[in-house]
């Protein structure tokens, strides 16, 4: 009865703070550059299935459906990051795009190649971010005006998201328009055929 419910409200609670104190551990460990890096060729399809699992549940409850877009991308495309680091990254986009959507909507995942990096994008049909706002988006801590609402997450994030990909010499962005929804991306340098 009640008090089950109140052990998985704690429990629930202490999982949050826990992966809360190592988001900000880890924050701190990338941006003092202690962080060990291993390069490797990555298929973004294949980081893509990976990924997909982690957020399949909550997207089901949340009645979203989870398209990939990732042939665009040529087959033998590869881009080189380190694979942990890489899937932090995307199940964090993955995730977000899920959470701040509305129910019954979609996310879909595109690839693309230029000038010598690939491209994955995170497109959402949410309720897109406000341009006030748009500026924090990376900072730590900024959850966009969403703090009060039942929306759950550490709000850091896509600050960690961001350290990672430049400690790759990747990029990371994101285009927005309100009522419409959000397109986070990232970019990493194409693998040659040797690697």
């Amino acid at each position: 009865g009640k008090r089950q419910e109140y052990t998985g409200i704690i429990l629930k609670s202490g999982q949050h703070l826990l992966d809360l104190i190592n988001q900000v551990l880890e924050l701190s460990k990338i941006e003092n550059e202690n962080v060990e890096m291993n390069p490797v060729a990555i298929a973004p399809s294949k980081v893509l299935r990976e990924c997909v699992d982690m957020v399949w549940e909550e997207a089901k409850r949340r009645h979203i459906e989870i398209v990939d877009a990732t042939c665009e991308c040529a087959a033998e495309a590869r881009f080189m990051g380190d694979q942990v680091r890489v899937r932090q990254i995307l199940i964090n986009l993955l995730s977000n795009a899920v959470k701040y959507n509305r129910p019954g909507g979609r996310v879909t995942v595109n690839c693309g190649e230029r000038d010598g990096m690939i491209r994955m994008s995170v497109v959402d049909t949410g309720a897109g971010i406000p341009v006030h706002r748009r500026d924090e988006v990376f900072r730590p801590f900024h959850r966009l005006g969403r703090e009060a609402g039942q929306i759950e997450g550490s709000g850091i994030g896509l600050a960690l998201a961001r350290e990672l990909v430049l400690r790759m010499h990747g990029r990371i962005g994101f285009e927005s328009e309100e009522g419409q929804g959000s397109t986070f991306w990232f970019e990493l340098p194409k693998a040659g055929p040797e690697d």
